[in-house]
């Protein structure tokens, strides 16, 4: 989908994409350039030509990996 202004604060990634990512929309400027803050905190800029932006679907985890998570996850002190 090409993402227009009131796609702004929802998460997306593209088509193919896996679902191990995804950016949030901040903002898109007259050039019609996007905006976005990606999860590993860095900001990047897209075109919006390729339209092949999809709305966040994260991918299923097995509870193995869940598990993994809860044990090996820092605690914020």
């Amino acid at each position: 989908m090409k993402l227009a202004k009131k796609h702004i604060g929802k998460l997306f990634d593209v088509d193919g994409g896996d679902g191990s990512w995804c950016y949030l929309l901040l903002d898109i400027n007259k050039k019609g350039e996007l905006l976005f803050y990606s999860m590993d905190s860095k900001y990047e800029i897209h075109t919006n030509k390729y339209s092949d932006w999809r709305s966040f679907n994260p991918q299923k985890f097995k509870k193995a990996w869940i598990e993994l998570g809860w044990q090996t996850g820092r605690r914020e002190k």
